[in-house]
């Protein structure tokens, strides 16, 4: 076992959360981190009486656990991230959010470990990583929640979190597991490739937009309208 520190500024470490809004958009970063990862197949699976969110991929895993706790570090493929900043592992630490998240990677030679973080990491608080030998040919990362009473997760939610991913997403909440589709409001008529990203064309839709003065744009996989 050994114990890793959050490597930032103390003021600035007790801030960083807060730059990401509300626990929808903090939960968003989760899946980003699994799209670096590699991930094909994300499976979640929520208990509603005990209040635990599993989020599991089958990503290259993690090496290293520090990079989880080193802003400007992100461990995955570079050409997957647009935005560099390192600091999605914070965004989740809120004290209103979670009680503890762990941490498990395995698998493809990758490091195997377990790591539990408290918002208290936040604060200075070592977090404890745990070297371990799962003996599975699986690999990826997973990460359990362990959400505050006030907190509550369903589909509708998971849906929008997912984004526009390119990967599977398989829920269930106790229940059979079944697949998740992103939050769409409407589907293209035409999809077509750019130098700079895929657009998509609903002609109903683009109707709307010129008397509403509205337009959708999506970002590292994730829809925004203005």
């Amino acid at each position: 076992m050994k114990t890793l520190h959050a490597q930032i500024s103390p003021r600035l470490l007790a801030e960083l959360p807060r730059f990401f809004g509300g626990f929808e958009k903090a939960l968003g970063e989760l899946f980003q981190n699994a799209h670096r990862a590699g991930a094909k197949t994300v499976w979640i699976a929520h208990n509603p009486e005990t209040n635990l969110l599993v989020i599991a991929d089958d990503g290259a895993g993690l090496d290293d656990p520090q990079k989880l706790l080193t802003a400007g570090e992100t461990g995955w493929d570079e050409a997957r991230v647009i935005e560099p900043a390192g600091v999605g592992a914070f965004a989740i630490l809120r004290a209103e959010f979670v009680s503890r998240v762990e941490y498990e990677s395995f698998g493809a030679g990758r490091g195997e470990w377990t790591m539990t973080l408290t918002p208290a990491v936040l604060t200075g608080e070592p977090a404890q990583v745990i070297a371990c030998d799962n003996a599975i040919e699986a690999h990826g990362l997973r990460v359990t929640l362990h959400l505050q009473p006030g907190v509550s997760v369903n589909a509708d939610l998971l849906r929008r979190v997912r984004g526009l991913y390119p990967f599977q997403v398989q829920y269930t909440d106790g229940e059979e597991w079944r697949g998740l589709e992103p939050w769409r409001e409407w589907e293209p008529d035409l999809r077509a490739a750019t130098p700079v990203g895929w657009l998509e064309w609903n002609r109903r839709r683009a109707t709307e937009m010129t008397r509403a003065r509205t337009d959708d744009a999506v970002w590292e996989w994730r829809a925004s309208s203005a």
